[in-house]
């Protein structure tokens, strides 16, 4: 056939490296593609396989003919093509892939964002699973603003081998690569390539690839003999072939016969031969001839190419098998393992810790989670199966892994075993004999500070089973002893390691570096840790104000609610000097506040604290906390002393001092003005990061401060840029703060761009942040989900149950009233209302002023204006937020009121430009399509040329756009 000639012509010549030739015959063949094939004859299941083969081939030429053309700068061509092709196949990802990667070569970065966004809405609402790991990647690279090269995917460049092999009419051999759950290239190789030798470690996957293609190939009607070979079956020739017997004629039991058998069928025949390392010499020779010879298709299996039998090593050689490499799974597939294994999700910690441990060999996963299963550290919560400790093998995986041992003596091990304990181990500590053996045993490995560490984190519950308690109780004593010796003294968290082993131990505590340690477990959200080492205080001072403060704030985390109030009830028992009575006040009303969801009960503890205090630094904390509290209460208590506002604390080493600092940075890009906001920050930045490390999600609100100052700066691009960037570190690092970025580049998404994307990101904040809320957001995490679910055109009802399910305590929460408020006046606009939906929003900009949330309020009265009603009121409403707050973001907004309320086309024009560019893109496109209903006879031409084309490629870029405009 013409087609898959010329297809396969443009692979050769792909492999030669002549790109412009191969992009030539690809277009060649995809030109005689005239719809799907056999239309004009006769229904058949014959036909319709096909039919369906041929699209396939003709999928893949079209992808393969798009990557060329990329790699040869054919952008311009491509961009328009791919944007048909993924509205066509939404679900087919490599189109989204390389549409990301066209716009991303041409200069187009966020446009490239963007479509990852749209791409990853359409999969999780229709499929409810993530992108793909290679999709992932190419959002990652641009993130990262990596070279647009790197981006390139072309087809796999297969060189070629020998004039021979060409002109044999077959691909040539050489090595690729696909993942455990890749049955269906599996199946398309074997036809492309015919005798395959798929290698890999152990675990990884490469017996049940084979067992999957054996259902495949079956279901096609296919014989599949499957010849597991292993030492029983070594000892007995032939052995191997005996479960084939039924599948072919009698008379099977010489290599002669079976090598008839075998030909006078390999048309519908696959082959499959598992450990063929361990196949005996009459049954490997049999395989051997019918590659070579009888060229029957054939999947072979074995851990390496190298330890596969001389015999299959030459047919490689000689070009005659083709090596496939089983590569680990990506994050997505390995997590997708571990959820069909326990019925349900992980949490976000535990899927990276067991993800982490099982390095994407699909074995391992199975095995982490039994074991861990089975040790009861793995445990179903209202939030998903959570891993309490490390994750443990199976006795099967520890045995695999803990291989690597048996030929150790004993010292060595019990060197290993000391690195287990600690962690990371100053090499001093080992000797250079022991760390010598190690190293080569591939035991340990360098860390990033030049310690050592295992290689496998694995081997660290493996060690331990091989020991006795009392022997590793002994060896724990002994790593103890150095980590508070002079050999760890440039190891930073050696002696927090040493008290963690203490600990574990149940050795006497030294009670103040026992309580440094709960602070740094609370801060770095290891509330268990932190409950552990408070409990043993307690237990040896059972009046420690601060250990049951500490305790509370534990269990408050780990939403043990009623522990709680039995921990601050003790805590401010006992409290008796002002610091102790102003630090458990905090705690308690931070428990209020977060946990409870209810900030008028944290202020009304702050209170009853302010009337027991009068130390200046004591009163200062207690007004800040005042602020934080009232702020999220919506009332105007929030102020400092005398009522001025609360000016910064000197840069100190105070951990409560540098908590003071980050409310006021907050303070800052809520209320204003911004100017001090940034201040602030400037501050934060020179308070030690060990102090910064104690105040829970501390690093996160900075981080979080600075990304609102840059939107309120006017450069909403910038920001949003660093939110998407904060999502992808969190992810993979820090999921305990993936829900407070999910939140602020979802309101952001509502507000300035596509609310489709800001739904998507809000239910995947909600669930974070049910999990992990070091910062209150939760409600106005279910508020953005329930106002973008309106906006995304769900129905009214479903909005409405959704704000009815905010508890109660946090309806006075100004984000909460903001988003309800939101809602309420889109409604109205929808059903034609626009002079109520305006009213609605400026009035409640008017109490948000007054409640001090400067920026909310003006972001509300914009959307007024561009409804067109009510604009005198909200321009004057946005003329004393700037006059407050300050700022590039009200000031735009601003000259957009004032030129709205003038009725200043050329301004008008300017501000939708400048809007677009900072990517304010409802704003521009509302601004644009205004201009255009009221330009009338007086429109220049051109100008309107413009605006509808700027319009029209805005709605392409966020089809679910958030338009005020009739």
């Amino acid at each position: 056939m013409r087609f898959e000639n010329l297809r396969e012509e443009g692979g050769w010549l792909l492999a030669d490296g002549g790109l412009v030739q191969a992009s030539e015959r690809l277009h060649e063949a995809l030109e005689l593609w005239r719809g799907a094939a056999f239309t004009d004859l006769p229904e058949s299941s014959a036909l319709q396989a096909e039919s369906a083969r041929l699209e396939k081939l003709r999928a893949s030429a079209l992808a393969d003919r798009i990557d060329i053309d990329l790699a040869l700068g054919r952008e311009s061509t491509a961009i328009p093509e791919l944007a048909a092709l993924v509205e066509e196949s939404p679900l087919l990802e490599r189109h989204w892939g390389q549409l990301m990667t066209a716009l991303y070569r041409r200069g187009h970065a966020q446009e490239a964002l963007d479509v990852f966004a749209r791409a990853r809405a359409i999969s999780t609402d229709r499929l409810g699973v993530e992108p793909s790991g290679e999709l992932g990647q190419l959002h990652v690279r641009i993130l990262q603003e990596q070279p647009s090269e790197s981006l390139l995917r072309l087809p796999v460049a297969t060189p070629v081998l020998s004039q021979i092999t060409r002109e044999l009419g077959r691909p040539p051999a050489i090595g690729l690569a696909l993942s455990s759950n890749d049955t269906e290239t599996l199946a398309t190789l074997v036809k492309q390539h015919r005798a395959l030798i798929v290698t890999g470690p152990a675990g990884i996957g490469k017996t049940h690839l084979l067992r999957a293609a054996r259902a495949r190939f079956e279901a096609q009607h296919c014989l599949t003999p499957f010849l597991s070979a292993s030492t029983l079956s070594r000892s007995i020739p032939l052995g191997v072939f005996a479960g084939t017997a039924g599948s072919f004629s009698e008379g099977w039991r010489t290599p002669a016969a079976l090598i008839d058998s075998f030909t006078r069928h390999r048309s519908t025949t696959v082959l499959l031969v598992d450990n063929v390392n361990q196949l005996d010499e009459s049954s490997l020779f049999v395989v051997t001839q019918l590659i070579s010879t009888s060229r029957v298709p054939t999947i072979m299996v074995a851990r390496s190419l190298t330890e596969a039998p001389a015999e299959i090593q030459a047919l490689y050689d000689s070009g005659e098998l083709t090596e496939v490499s089983v590569q680990k799974l990506s994050d997505g597939e390995a997590y997708e393992l571990a959820v069909s294994i326990t019925g349900g999700p992980l949490t976000p910690d535990s899927r990276l810790s067991i993800l982490d441990a099982a390095a994407g060999n699909p074995f391992h996963v199975r095995e982490i989670i039994a074991g861990s299963l089975t040790d009861g550290l793995l445990v179903q919560t209202e939030h998903g199966w959570e891993l309490r400790g490390h994750p443990a093998p199976s006795p099967r995986l520890a045995q695999l892994v803990g291989a690597r041992f048996d030929g150790l003596e004993d010292a060595s091990v019990e060197a290993a075993a000391l690195v287990a304990i600690a962690g990371e181990y100053p090499g001093e500590a080992l000797g250079a004999t022991q760390r010598r053996i190690l190293v080569r045993a591939d035991v340990l490995v360098l860390s990033d500070g030049g310690r050592w560490r295992l290689k496998n984190p694995l081997e660290s519950e493996v060690l331990r089973a091989r020991f006795s308690k009392a022997l590793w109780n002994d060896l724990t004593r002994e790593v103890v002893q150095v980590l508070k010796s002079d050999l760890a003294s440039d190891m930073p968290r050696a002696q927090l390691r040493a008290h963690i082993l203490a600990l574990d131990l149940g050795d006497p505590i030294d009670i103040p570096a026992t309580m440094a340690l709960a602070e740094m477990a609370l801060g770095a959200f290891d509330e268990r840790l932190a409950l552990r080492a408070v409990e043993a205080v307690i237990m040896q001072d059972p009046q420690n104000v601060h250990a049951y403060r500490l305790a509370g704030l534990a269990v408050s985390a780990l939403r043990m609610v009623d522990a709680a109030d039995a921990h601050f009830g003790n805590a401010h028992r006992y409290a008796a000097s002002e610091a102790e009575i102003t630090a458990v006040a905090l705690a308690h009303a931070q428990h209020s506040g977060l946990r409870l969801q209810d900030p008028r009960s944290a202020l009304e503890i702050i209170e009853r604290a302010l009337s027991l205090v009068e130390a200046p630094g004591e009163l200062a904390q207690l007004h800040r906390g005042r602020m934080r509290w009232s702020a999220v209460a919506g009332t105007r208590t929030g102020t400092g002393m005398g009522g001025e506002v609360e000016s910064p604390p000197a840069i100190t080493s105070d951990v409560a001092d540098a908590s003071g600092l980050i409310i006021i940075g907050v303070s800052g890009v809520i209320t204003g003005p911004l100017d001090e906001a940034h201040r602030v920050l400037a501050q934060l930045h020179q308070v030690p990061e060990e102090i910064i490390d104690l105040v829970p999600g501390g690093a996160a609100l900075i981080t979080l401060t600075e990304i609102m100052a840059l939107s309120n700066s006017g450069d909403v691009v910038a920001a949003q840029h660093r939110l998407r960037k904060k999502i992808v570190e969190a992810s993979a690092r820090a999921p305990e703060s993936l829900g407070q970025w999910e939140y602020a580049l979802g309101f952001s998404e509502l507000l300035s761009g596509d609310a489709s994307q800001a739904y998507t990101l809000a239910l995947s904040a909600v669930e974070h942040l049910e999990w992990r809320d070091a910062t209150g957001l939760l409600p106005a995490a279910q508020a953005l989900t329930a106002a973008s679910a309106l906006a995304a055109g769900h129905p009214s009802a479903e909005s409405r149950a959704m704000f009815d399910g905010i508890p109660a305590a946090a309806s006075s929460d100004p984000k909460v009233v903001m988003l309800r408020v939101w809602a309420e006046a889109r409604s109205a606009w929808a059903e034609g209302h626009r002079e109520e939906a305006a009213h609605t929003l400026v009035e409640t900009a008017q109490w948000l002023l007054w409640a001090q949330h400067t920026y909310f309020a003006g972001m509300l009265a914009h959307c007024a204006i561009r409804i067109g009603c009510k604009m005198d009121e909200a321009v004057a409403v946005l003329g004393e937020a700037h006059a407050i707050a300050g700022g590039g973001l009200l000031t735009l907004l601003l000259r957009h009121g004032e030129a709205n309320v003038a009725g200043d086309a050329i301004e008008l024009n300017e501000i939708a430009r400048d809007a677009r560019e900072l990517g304010l893109v409802a704003t521009a496109a509302d601004t644009w399509v205004s201009l255009i209903a009221g330009s009338g006879a007086e429109g220049l031409p051109d100008q309107l040329k413009h605006q509808r084309s700027a319009v029209a490629q805005l709605l392409s870029e966020k089809p679910a756009l958030v338009s005020w405009v009739t």
